[in-house]
């Protein structure tokens, strides 16, 4: 009841604007509230499509995420060689690397030093 007071004498009488009850009732003077309806179920979502194929390497534009730096060759520098071959060669050369799920930098470098033999890059 000092609850009601108090609200009667700070913000007027609230009983005529729907105000919720303050008497803290037990749960068997509770009125009865009525049950939720449940919510009719949501219509079928679409199939997802797949996924695109995940890019090999380092995402763009984070730093030093991604798989480590290949070394072919433990102990040395890796060093720019830029070479100009056919587009249908490098084409080629993609493919396979992606089927293979290796690197073009390791596809390359396997296969220059199984042709040239050790000999030629261990000195």
């Amino acid at each position: 009841m000092a609850i009601q007071k108090r609200h009667r004498g700070t913000l007027g009488d609230l009983d005529d604007m729907g105000a919720p009850d303050l008497n803290y009732n037990t749960p068997e003077e509770m009125p009865a509230q009525p049950e939720p309806q449940p919510v009719a179920a949501a219509p079928a979502q679409p199939e997802p499509t797949p996924a695109p194929a995940p890019r090999r390497g380092r995402p763009k534009g984070i730093k030093g995420a991604g798989p480590k730096r290949l070394n072919l060759i433990q102990g040395d520098t890796d060093k720019v060689l830029a070479l100009q071959l056919p587009s249908r060669l490098i084409e080629g050369l993609r493919r396979y690397a992606d089927e293979h799920n290796i690197t073009m930098k390791e596809l390359i470098g396997r296969t220059l030093m199984k042709k040239i033999g050790p000999e030629y890059y261990n000195s």
